[in-house]
């Protein structure tokens, strides 16, 4: 059983480098990522941060059962011209992305790849039996810059979106999404069965202040 929590965060962060190593985790049981630290404005994370020319690093996760509550995180992003590295999670059995960080509630679970440049997001790859993303938490991939947005593959027999966050009304959802001038990335989701439930989401968006 691999549990971070707590707000502690495993970190691999490319500086002014040609590209980045990997992080990989194998568990035999479950990974757990959840809490943050009541005074401070983060979560528990497993993040890959890219602020050099080259490619920042993939996560890859392999493991029964996959839990994030309380504002835990896996993330990879860049801040650079090179491309974010790519998630990939293979789960024998569920993942489960929940909730929101209680003293701040606008740093919700989230599974997800971004960009804030020119780079590109990296690619969401995600398979498991089941997949529940609740209480405003979020899958998916985003741009916030000109780079364009990586591609969210979700495949699972079984997927349920169900809450919001409270007080925000923010959605639990899976999405593929663009805030800036950077092309969102594409949306497939394989499943037998999905539901989406109390005003949840799953799909793609543009979103741009620029003309």
């Amino acid at each position: 059983q691999i549990d971070i929590d707590g707000g502690s965060v495993v970190c691999n962060r490319n500086i002014l480098g040609p590209s980045s190593g990997r992080i990989q985790l194998v568990a035999s049981d479950s990974i757990n990522i959840a809490g943050g630290v009541p005074t401070q404005v983060s979560g528990s994370a497993l993040l890959s941060q890219n602020l050099g020319i080259g490619r920042g690093g993939d996560i890859l996760i392999f493991a029964p059962e996959l839990t994030l509550q309380e504002g835990g995180q896996i993330t990879t992003d860049t801040f650079s011209s090179g491309p974010a590295g790519n998630i990939n999670i293979d789960i024998l059995d569920g993942v489960e992305v929940l909730g929101f960080q209680p003293s701040a509630e606008f740093l919700f679970s989230n599974i997800s790849t971004a960009t804030f440049s020119d780079g590109s997001a990296g690619n969401l790859q995600l398979s498991a039996s089941s997949l529940r993303v609740a209480d405003g938490a979020q899958v998916g991939s985003a741009t916030f810059g000109p780079g364009s947005g990586g591609n969210a593959v979700v495949n699972a027999s079984d997927i349920v979106l169900d809450g919001v966050i409270p007080t925000t009304l923010t959605p639990a959802s899976i999405n593929a999404a663009a805030f800036r001038t950077g092309d969102a990335g594409r949306l497939e989701i394989s499943t037998d069965n999905l539901r989406v439930l109390n005003g949840d989401r799953v799909g793609t968006s543009t979103v741009s202040l620029e003309d």
